[in-house]
């Protein structure tokens, strides 16, 4: 699985006309902001994944929280309470879940890329990493 962290779940939090929201929010209300899905994709991930002839056991979250593309350095508080929603979320669902965490966008595409089963996040690198999992 992998999850647009950084900038883009630091932004989100902080760009909702001119309010605060809180990761709560973001992850309860049901609404995409930008590359970040709410829980309710993930439920609907949940359901594909037990309707699927494949054997789905383990997930692996693939996602670098300190990731910038706005020329800014962000603290990553948002990104790391956005993945433990998602864990915890596939954990309660009986899933084996860890963290691969990687300073190299090469090595994370490579690994997402061998993947039997992607559930991609949102952006470009994700649409990549789930085209070259085909």
């Amino acid at each position: 699985m992998h999850l647009r962290l950084g900038d883009v779940i630091e932004r989100a939090t902080t760009q909702a006309r001119g309010v605060d929201i809180s990761v709560d929010d973001l992850w309860n209300k049901g609404q995409r902001r930008g590359y970040v899905f709410p829980r309710c994709y993930y439920d609907s991930v949940i359901t594909k994944l037990r309707a699927s002839i494949r054997r789905v056991d383990k997930i692996t979250i693939v996602g670098n929280p300190r990731s910038v593309a706005y020329g800014r350095a962000w603290r990553a508080n948002n990104s790391e309470a956005y993945v433990q929603r998602v864990a915890d979320l596939f954990t309660a669902e009986g899933y084996a879940v860890e963290r691969r965490t990687s300073s190299s966008a090469d090595c994370d595409l490579v690994f997402l890329a061998k993947s039997s089963c992607l559930i991609p996040g949102g952006g470009g690198f994700s649409a990549l990493a789930a085209e070259l999992a085909r």
